[in-house]
């Protein structure tokens, strides 16, 4: 009987070869024998190396966090995996940490339970939203894996917070009816020195008037709890001047306006602009404009206190919002505001100081002269005011949402409307919209469009609403 004799031979990379690290295995098996599937199967053993298996791992979704400047933010990152779990997340923050745990991880046999946890505590100058991505990871190797969540940190001022709390009032039609009197008051003579006034009684009919009051009914929306915050704002258009160097700095390089204010026994809150007349301030950077330090004298720093300040860059001067409380105490006195360089970010520092003036009136006393009055009934129309409405655009980039959170810089502007800092903006599916600056008809903001992934955000035309105290402004917004 015939044989077929097969010769193969293989080195150890598995790479044929002729010369060295040689194994040679002959094989005498007749065709279709069992002999040569036995061989052949031993043979693809080496041939073909068994894939690896992937490590199993189930992150935890960490949610997007809010917190507010100087307070600790503290959250846990949780994983399940059969092997040891690292944690980490990107781009860095400074002052924000993780502690990866240490194995074994809890729980029993197979798949363990690993828990870090993310601590950070930002500072004034952090205030904004951060996107982050947090990766956890089995180890490297053939089986390795990892799971990451792209997610925003919101980091708001510590400033005052206006909450605008959605309220129905309801005015009932009520009719007042007054019964006609007859007051006699008896003249009386006044003596004023170095003069004396005579006053003499006189007599006022009023004729009785008929009025009907519809009832009202006036509904405010729910708006969003937005923290007030101090926001450099950068021009869209600058010119750069050559910097100049100086080796005198002048007192008086700023102004402002009002630089006076009169108080008659009643605390006064009011606003001042103070504008930098000094050409290299419009050349230091947001960073080196928040360093500046904004105060009034040792003489009165208690009458006046500076509640809040907003550093504004224009496209040729730098200027700075005050708002201050005057009281309504204090004394006459010449006073003055000043803008400080502590860290020496302009060359040379800054020293600057404006005069501000306070003007003690003294309270006035009004002598009412005697009178008889006949009062009749009267009923007074209520007619409420029509609300305001409200346009929004967006400054640069489209409004549209996405993938990830987006960041849009908006302009609402106001029809009829009388905004101040006291104003609130809520608009429908946008949890977070900061205001800028804020003028009687216009307000700069930013607003933070959700991501669309897992349905957390539908686009369309969405409600806006801005509310000053009782007046409140409405309109529409279209979101892609």
């Amino acid at each position: 009987m015939k044989h077929n004799m097969q010769t193969v031979i293989i080195n150890r990379q598995g790479v044929n070869k002729m010369k060295t690290s040689k194994t040679i295995l002959k094989v005498y098996a007749k065709k279709n024998s069992l002999n040569s599937l036995l061989i052949i199967s031993i043979l693809s053993l080496f041939l073909f190396p068994v894939a690896a298996v992937a490590d199993n791992l189930n992150f935890t979704d960490p949610g997007n966090q809010t917190v507010t400047e100087g307070q600790l933010l503290s959250f846990n990152l949780t994983a399940i995996g059969n092997k040891q779990v690292t944690f980490s997340y990107s781009p860095a923050i400074t002052g924000a940490s993780i502690t990866n745990p240490t194995p074994p991880g809890s729980g029993g046999a197979g798949d363990k339970t690993y828990t870090t946890t993310f601590t950070w505590t930002p500072t004034p100058i952090q205030v904004g939203v951060y996107t982050v991505t947090y990766t956890a990871c089995t180890p490297p190797g053939g089986g390795q894996t990892c799971q990451p969540y792209i997610r925003t940190i919101t980091v708001i001022s510590a400033s005052t917070t206006t909450t605008v709390q959605p309220t129905t009032t309801t005015v009932e039609p009520t009719t007042t009816t007054i019964e006609p009197t007859t007051t006699t008051v008896e003249p009386t003579t006044t003596t004023v020195e170095p003069t004396t006034t005579t006053i003499e009684p006189t007599t006022t009919t009023v004729e009785p008037t008929t009025t009907t009051v519809e009832p009202t009914t006036t509904t405010v929306e729910p708006t969003t709890t937005v923290e007030p915050t101090t926001t450099t704002v950068e021009p869209s258009t600058t010119t750069t001047e050559e910097p100049t160097t100086t080796t005198t700095v002048p007192a008086d390089c700023i102004t402002i306006e009002p630089n006076s204010v009169e108080v008659s026994g009643t605390n006064k809150t009011l606003d001042v602009i103070v504008t930098f007349i000094r050409s290299d301030v419009i050349e230091l950077t947001p960073t080196d404009l928040d360093k500046l330090v904004i105060d009034v004298d040792t003489t009165c720093a208690q009458y006046i206190a500076i509640n809040s300040s907003t550093i504004n860059i224009g496209a040729t001067e730098v200027t700075a919002d005050l708002n201050i409380t005057v009281q309504g105490t204090a004394p006459s006195s010449q006073c003055s505001i000043r803008v400080s360089d502590p860290t020496g970010v302009a060359d040379p520092p800054l020293n600057c100081e404006a005069t501000f003036t306070i003007t003690q009136v003294a309270p006035t006393t009004t002598t009412t002269a005697p009178t008889t009055t006949t009062t009749t009934p009267t009923t007074t129309t209520t007619i409420p005011e029509e609300e305001c409405t409200v346009t929004v655009v967006s400054t640069i980039l489209p409004l549209r949402a996405g993938l990830l959170p987006h960041v849009r810089r908006i302009v609402i502007t106001g029809e009829g409307s009388n905004w101040n800092r006291s104003t609130a903006v809520s608009i429908e599916d946008i949890p977070i919209v900061i205001p800028l600056r804020v003028q009687p008809t216009k307000i700069y903001a930013l607003m933070v469009i959700p991501s669309r992934l897992f349905g957390r955000f539908t686009p369309g035309e969405k409600e806006v609403g801005v509310a000053t105290g009782g007046e409140l402004c409405t309109g529409t917004v279209d979101i892609q």
